[in-house]
């Protein structure tokens, strides 16, 4: 299983969370809830791995549980880019992908960089 690509949300996605924290600790006074704003973001980029293979999609999720999907390229048969103004701004977008054996999205791979070629990586493996 040769790795094509491996996505991960970016961090820009947290822009709002992140400017938060950093006011939370620039006041002194809510510091704890700064540190705990920067962790849950640090951890939630780092425990969603999407990897795209020759012949498959991998979706990851979780830090002390874990989700695990897996999806053939060929059983894809819809992919979706969603862009809000402001990811549109960052180069961000949100990549909805299913399958026809269920009913709405499968997998959505949120705040991602690049959703276009994420998207073209996908129609090109389900060919």
């Amino acid at each position: 299983m040769e790795k094509k690509m491996v996505i991960h949300p970016s961090v820009k996605n947290y822009i709002g969370s992140l400017i938060l924290g950093a006011v939370l600790l620039l006041s002194g006074v809510f510091a704890i809830g700064a540190i705990i704003i920067f962790i849950y973001v640090f951890v939630k980029v780092k425990t969603t791995t999407y990897t795209i293979t020759e012949d498959k999609l991998v979706a990851e999720q979780g830090f002390l549980s874990k989700r695990r999907i897996s999806l053939f390229l060929s059983d894809i048969r819809n992919v979706e880019m969603v862009q809000s103004t402001s990811q549109r701004i960052f180069k961000l977008g949100t990549v909805h992908i299913s399958t026809a054996g269920n009913a709405g999205n499968e997998v959505t791979m949120s705040g991602v960089s690049d959703p276009e070629l994420i998207v073209q990586n996908l129609n090109a493996g389900h060919k």
